[in-house]
């Protein structure tokens, strides 16, 4: 099964709950945007979960 990871504004992907789902069988993705200064924030997210989806 896959997951992506989206963190919260001002936020990183977490590696530790990444590793953790990993453990778990999870395909894990994990993007780092910085929500305030990427004025194409959705769009990069947009191609970013159409390109790891099967």
């Amino acid at each position: 099964m896959k997951a992506i990871w989206i963190h919260g504004m001002g936020g990183s992907p977490n590696q530790e709950k990444i590793a953790l789902m990993e453990q778990y069988g999870w395909e894990t993705h994990a993007l780092h945007l910085d929500y305030v200064q990427e004025p194409l924030r959705f769009e990069i997210l947009r191609d970013y979960l159409y390109q790891t989806s099967d």
